[in-house]
């Protein structure tokens, strides 16, 4: 009994997975948290508005928007971080260049050195995004953080 393959197989050829949840999955969750925060901030407002009634603008410039900006700069270093760790993690698994497939190609090579080499890249880049946007947050919101 013999076997015949309508078309020869190509080891060159790649599996394409594909990722489950959308692409921007961090601006996904900025948005969900912003909404919450407004959310959370509008419902406390109503308590108070009957003591003072400024203009609506002036109470989404002057209350909202600061009150709600922290949380949205988290949410946006927190969707950072989960970015990079997946394009990371997808670069290891199935792509031709970057970072983590340097890392990976080094790997089964055995060259430790270009190994820990791209690991150090990947942290220091990671931190240097880290650090970044939270000086950003420092900078756009110096009162967060202070004890009332």
């Amino acid at each position: 009994m013999s076997l015949t393959l309508s078309r020869p197989l190509d080891p060159a050829r790649r599996i394409r997975l594909r990722w489950p949840l959308p692409r921007r999955l961090g601006i996904s969750l900025l948005t969900l948290g912003a909404l919450l925060v407004l959310w959370w901030l509008v419902a406390r407002l109503e308590l108070i508005s009957p003591l003072f009634l400024p203009p609506p603008a002036q109470v989404l410039w002057y209350v909202i928007v600061p009150s709600a900006l922290p949380d949205m700069l988290t949410g946006l270093r927190i969707g950072l971080g989960v970015g990079w760790s997946t394009l990371v993690a997808a670069e290891l698994i199935a792509a031709t260049r970057g970072v983590g497939f340097m890392v990976q190609a080094a790997g089964e090579f055995l060259a430790t050195d270009v190994v820990l080499a791209g690991i150090l890249v990947i942290a220091l880049i990671a931190f240097t995004l880290e650090l970044g946007l939270r000086a950003l947050q420092r900078r756009l919101t110096p009162w967060h953080g202070e004890g009332l």
